[in-house]
């Protein structure tokens, strides 16, 4: 007679056994999920306008001798307080805007020593633009340049402007093509916040430059001009010791 056997007899082997420790967690079946990927490093792509100004194709539509500006960046906002505004002899406007935070990386070494810490932006002739006064909160779009023959960047050419100060109206005006160049235009700082020009609303305690009538406190940290000519009253009180000479040197 055949005797029984188990599973152990024919080297079967036995199920092992389960060790429990405590409550299954919830977790159990969860995978782990995959690593983010790495932030996107900032693009210098053009800045999308579908609800903005318009942003031509030509880069530096209007400007006469384009060869002095090479394009770092097309269609661009920058934002910023004016420090001064220059009437060239080619008929354009420099207007200084010292950057807000998050946009220094605009300017170049030479905005700093040759511009006050301010990013050179320009208003040409034939464009409707209001020019803004110092102090003027302001956001101006276009194309972003370095021009060679000065060694600073700026916004060259400018599409529109943002008036931040002003209730934040903003003003498209594209430059003439071909280009308009007044070889007749004014020099020294103009700071007028009128029309297309800087002759009028200027302060007539100061007659060789240009500042305006009215609007934010100025002093000698937010105006290039040096050693210029001060007459009674002197309501920005940049003549501090009261001979007739302004922002000394």
């Amino acid at each position: 007679m055949l005797a029984s056997c188990t599973s152990s007899d024919v080297g079967v082997a036995a199920r092992p056994a389960t060790v429990s420790f405590g409550p299954a967690s919830p977790f159990a079946t969860h995978t782990r999920p995959p690593k983010p990927s790495r932030p996107p490093k900032p693009s210098y792509a053009p800045v999308p306008t579908a609800a903005g100004p318009a942003c031509p194709g030509a880069s530096l539509r209007g400007v006469y001798h384009p060869y002095r500006l090479h394009v770092l960046g097309t269609c661009r906002w920058y934002r910023g307080t004016v420090l001064y505004v220059r009437g060239e002899d080619d008929g354009d406007y420099h207007v200084v805007v010292k950057p807000d935070a998050g946009f220094a990386r605009f300017l170049d070494a030479d905005n700093y020593s040759q511009q006050h810490g301010g990013l050179v932006t320009e208003i040409m002739p034939g464009q409707h633009l209001s020019i803004p006064a110092a102090g003027e909160h302001v956001s101006v779009f276009g194309t972003w340049t370095y021009d060679a023959d000065h060694g600073w960047n700026e916004i060259h050419p400018i599409w529109a402007i943002r008036y931040l100060s002003r209730g934040g109206r903003l003003v498209s005006s594209l430059p003439v093509a071909p280009p308009l160049h007044d070889s007749s235009g004014g020099g020294g700082v103009a700071t007028g916040g009128g029309g297309g020009g800087g002759g009028g609303g200027c302060n007539p305690s100061y007659p060789t430059i240009c500042l305006p009538v009215s609007g934010p406190d100025l002093n000698c940290t937010d105006i290039q001009a040096r050693n210029f000519k001060v007459l009674p009253p002197d309501p920005y009180g940049l003549d501090g010791d009261h001979d007739g000479v302004g922002c000394e040197t």
